[in-house]
């Protein structure tokens, strides 16, 4: 197999570490940094030669618990895999495969004659062409040391004198449509598209469903009524948050937080600001947030067609059931289970909750987004006395109907995901 491309630690003369990926000639391609989210996700971002972000790596577990690595698009949509193996000889490597599943290149750790440790990538494939259409940039990094190198990420052409003119062209443009407030047909010359990122911004009346950290969320734009601004409402964690919209010339996004209120749990809830982008087929939005005491972290949605209230009666259909259902999983890194109760008609309906060495009575709720919410009511320790607070459980309903995840936050503030698997029907 043919040498790709490596990997090295280094560290900044500011002591920040980062990884440094080199294409097959030794030239600098791009780097990587290990960051976290806001609600303790830890991922590895890639970024291009020029600091523009290209994708993002994490590590995720099988419901067997097996580990791999997921990669994502710069747009947030999942690009292949990558997984640690070793030959019949024990040599230990990473393979890497594309969204489909296929085999694409591996990876393996080095070390020079003078004990420099790095990541060596090799792939039969043909390398690629110098410039990549804007449509679909992914990620192609992988995950030895929680990271890998990467094939050359594409260079793009220069700007030349013509696109420097448009480009000052779609600014003159934009603020022109600032001041009149047409930010809903805002929109740049098809040249002016060519060498910046997409200005397509038609944002008003539409609907999305996605993910704030761990929890799954939705969002809603209105259509503007006055003024430069937009309105939405993002909904997750239980809170339903006002936002004002707002398109900066680049194409940007700013969503800002403007009020909130309680549909479940409680407590205090910081207002958020968030940043982000429109993909270049308006179908996706991603981002990053800051929240009013300083928490950050990642965000992303897919468009969605009609109102999202739409799926609330399809999600209650799926859960719904004549008889106990049983599921199993994890609750952060420990094994759990939920059954979940028939309900009669007009009656509250329930769940019970085992992990962590206790039983935690819960109340089934199905918000008009389709996110499920079971609500810790009380609890009782399976064997002695357990600490234990009540728990709130935010999750979605895989398409099927058969397993589900999300963010489990207690009363005493602590985050971890869960995720649980229907195993039967019927229980006694």
């Amino acid at each position: 197999m043919k040498k790709k491309g490596r990997s090295e630690k280094k560290t900044s003369i500011f002591g920040r570490e980062y990884i440094q990926h080199y294409d097959s000639k030794g030239n600098k391609s791009g780097t990587s940094e290990r960051k976290q989210t806001l609600f303790g996700t830890k991922y590895t971002q890639h970024y291009d030669k020029e600091g523009n972000r290209t994708g993002r790596s994490e590590r995720k577990s099988t419901f067997f618990g097996s580990g791999y690595t997921q990669k994502y698009d710069s747009e947030g949509r999942k690009s292949g895999t990558s997984e640690k193996k070793s030959t019949l000889l024990g040599t230990k490597y990473t393979q890497h495969y594309d969204e489909e599943g296929n085999k694409t290149d591996r990876s393996e750790k080095k070390q020079t004659w003078f004990g420099t440790k790095y990541v060596q990538r090799y792939g039969d494939e043909k390398e690629a062409q110098p410039y990549r259409s804007p449509e679909r940039v992914g990620s192609n990094y992988g995950s030895s040391y929680e990271y890998s190198g990467s094939s050359a990420p594409a260079a793009k052409p220069s700007a030349s004198y013509g696109k420097v003119f448009f480009i000052l062209a779609a600014l003159l443009a934009v603020l022109g449509a600032y001041k009149s407030g047409l930010f809903d047909l805002l929109q740049s010359s098809p040249a002016a598209g060519a060498a910046t990122r997409p200005r397509i911004i038609s944002l008003a009346g539409t609907h999305w469903r996605g993910k704030v950290g761990r929890s799954p969320a939705s969002l809603e734009i209105f259509p503007q009524s006055s003024g430069a601004y937009w309105t939405a409402r993002l909904r997750y964690t239980g809170v339903l948050e006002d936002l004002a919209v707002s398109v900066n010339p680049n194409g940007s996004l700013r969503l800002r937080g403007t009020g909130f209120q309680r549909e479940a749990g409680s407590g205090q809830f910081a207002l958020d600001n968030l940043a982000g982008e429109l993909s270049r087929n308006e179908r996706y939005l991603h981002g990053s947030l800051i929240d009013g005491v300083g928490l950050r972290g990642e965000w992303a949605f897919t468009k969605i067609e009609g109102n999202s209230q739409k799926y609330s009666a399809r999600v209650e259909d799926m859960l719904a059931d004549t008889s106990i259902t049983h599921w199993e999983g994890k609750v952060g890194s420990i094994p759990g289970s939920i059954d979940i109760f028939p309900r009669a008609a007009d009656e509250e309906w329930t769940a019970r909750g085992t992990y962590a060495g206790v039983i935690e009575n819960l109340t089934v709720l199905v918000q008009a987004d389709g996110t499920i919410v079971l609500s810790g009511r009380s609890y009782e320790p399976q064997s002695g006395s357990v600490p234990f607070t009540l728990s709130t459980f935010y999750g979605e309903l895989s398409d099927h109907g058969n397993r589900m995840k999300g963010l489990r936050i207690d009363a005493s503030g602590q985050r971890e995901a869960w995720r649980v698997s229907k195993i039967a029907r019927s229980i006694n």
